[in-house]
């Protein structure tokens, strides 16, 4: 998409639509396997957008986690009385309680996160040679081992919901077809038990998780030494970016090890 093909390192932009491989007329195009998040090292195309991305995928992931926390309610509806009453009244509950969920979902996701790896950045500089191009080169070049960490994150939360509600796909097929179809498959039951018990659940997260952190500080090092090719300086500038990672790590295993809010009774 948008892209020469020529001149692509990584799939990130391709839908294999093989246009390439039809109009060439030397037959030079193939695919290869490379090792799992290889492209987050082994890429030379990088952009700020890009790099931005990757750590709003970790506070995103952060913050929905969050949000099935059953203290959750409690804490946004605390938040909706810092509104003044005279604004307030003119909304419907509904209406500022959304506000102000919205607003802690773009503070830490939009803002909070990036902040994070930008101060880190900020640091690593400072540790990094005098011929270091400078705070925002090297944010943009270690925000892709944060992707790893916002992955990781993101299958450890689903992994409650479809082991631990995955059975709930039958009540809500049923009451699909009872609904927009001339069938009737008798009525839903929403209260479903587990396809697993809820330790399997913890230990799976657990694994995915402390994986996405390994990986991620495995392309942090790739990514410092092609950067510096230094084994001290490596070890110095990939510091920050690992206290960072590691921190939104273990507050995402503290967040998946308290009480989830199922979607539907249990």
């Amino acid at each position: 998409m948008v892209e020469f093909p020529a001149m692509m390192d990584r799939n990130s932009y391709c839908n294999f639509c093989f246009e390439c491989v039809k109009a060439c007329p030397k037959d030079n195009w193939l695919l290869r396997l490379r090792t799992f998040g290889e492209d987050l090292w082994a890429s030379t195309h990088r952009s700020m957008g890009e790099a931005y991305l990757a750590f709003v995928l970790v506070g995103v992931t952060t913050v929905v986690t969050a949000q099935m926390l059953p203290l959750w309610g409690p804490f946004i509806a605390a938040l909706a009385r810092a509104i003044p009453a005279p604004i307030r009244v003119t909304m419907k509950p509904v209406t500022y309680l959304t506000l102000s969920e919205t607003v802690v979902f773009f503070s830490v996701s939009l803002i909070a996160v990036p902040l994070l790896g930008l101060a880190a950045a900020w640091v690593a500089n400072r540790l990094a040679d005098p011929s270091a191009d400078g705070t925002k080169h090297i944010w943009v070049r270690f925000a892709y081992m944060f992707v790893p960490v916002g992955l990781a994150m993101h299958l450890a939360h689903n992994f409650s919901h479809i082991l631990l509600e995955g059975k709930s796909i039958v009540a809500a097929l049923q009451s699909a077809l009872n609904r927009f179809s001339p069938w009737s498959l008798g009525e839903p039951a929403w209260k479903i038990s587990p396809l697993v018990s809820s330790d399997v659940v913890s230990f799976l997260q657990m694994f995915f998780v402390l994986g996405g952190l390994i990986l991620a500080i495995i392309a942090g090092y790739r990514l410092a030494w092609n950067f510096l090719g230094k084994d001290r300086t490596c070890a110095k500038v990939l510091i920050p970016f690992i206290i960072v990672a590691l921190s939104l790590t273990l507050l995402n295993l503290y967040l998946l090890d308290q009480p989830m809010g199922a979607r539907y009774g249990m």
